[in-house]
């Protein structure tokens, strides 16, 4: 199991090398098992995650949602984590989640592994995901209707 640690974490310091901005997703819900290490993987980068596991606070506006954070930890539903490998400005949040009634189906990845892009990954490939640039495409398709994200889940994306 160590061996195993020590590779996810070379594998996350080669991608933060590569890009400020990862983003992980797992379509059908998480398990407990899932959950936990995910956590684990995540969390190893103290203060660099969107979801904290004994974080209480909301999100830095105020909306019907500020609990969002929270609803995600105990949400069964689909899961996306936007994880910075930057530090942010402290606008970057508000930027990338804009004011909106949020829907917990964050359902949308795209990335790239190897020379596939990807829409849906899981926990034992999220190491291996090199870059992603698309994200505020990806924010502006989590908005849609779910219906109508549905058709867009197979449409590929140029990374810029």
């Amino acid at each position: 199991m160590l061996i195993k640690q020590i590779i996810i974490r070379k594998k996350a310091q080669e991608i933060e090398k590569k890009s400020p901005y990862i983003l992980l997703f797992h379509c059908s819900g998480l398990t407990t098992r899932q959950w936990r290490q995910l956590k684990n993987i995540l969390c190893a980068f103290q203060g660099r995650t969107l979801f904290q596991p004994n974080y209480k606070g909301k999100l830095p506006h105020k909306n019907k949602q500020g609990a969002f954070i929270e609803q995600l930890a105990f949400s069964t539903g689909p899961t996306c984590i936007l994880y910075l490998t930057k530090e942010a400005p402290d606008n970057t949040w508000s930027q990338l989640l804009p004011s909106a009634f949020y829907n917990q189906n964050l359902v949308l990845l795209y990335g790239q592994l190897r020379s596939t892009l990807v829409n849906h990954m899981d926990i034992k490939k999220a190491a291996n995901l090199e870059a992603t640039s698309v994200f505020q495409q990806l924010f502006e398709l989590i908005f849609y209707p779910y219906n109508s994200l549905c058709s867009c889940l197979n449409q590929p994306i140029r990374a810029e």
